[in-house]
């Protein structure tokens, strides 16, 4: 996700500016997740993205593929998302949202955001 400006303090808002028709990347980690016997994780993930605390997309949500990764405790996911030519310029908001299949009910859902921008 986007990372705040060094000089600044670590609360400061992240500085993510993007242009409209192009695409937003996006990297997370998942830490703790449920595993079966065989190290196997079931995890589902989905987005959103929000302008002015108003849901604008929602994605579907899609099985992670985490099986080529050795750790289920720190997994790394990535997505990517078209910014389409029509989007206002202004300050978004993009949410991922994992559920763990395998936690039981306990920490079933994880969920992150980070703020950014799109530009003229």
């Amino acid at each position: 996700m986007c990372r705040a400006p060094k000089r600044e303090a670590a609360s400061a808002s992240p500085e993510c500016h993007n242009e409209r028709n192009s695409a937003l990347h996006y990297v997370y980690q998942i830490l703790n997740a449920g595993a079966d016997s065989a190290r196997h994780s079931d995890l589902e993930v989905h987005t959103r993205l929000f302008r002015d605390g108003r849901q604008m997309y929602e994605g579907k949500p899609m099985p992670l593929e985490t099986v080529s990764q050795r750790d289920p405790k720190r997994l790394v996911a990535a997505g990517a998302m078209k910014l389409s030519a029509q989007m206002q310029p202004g300050d978004y908001v993009l949410q991922v949202i994992v559920i763990d299949q395998l936690s039981g009910d306990k920490h079933h859902t994880a969920t992150q955001s980070t703020d950014f921008e799109v530009e003229h």
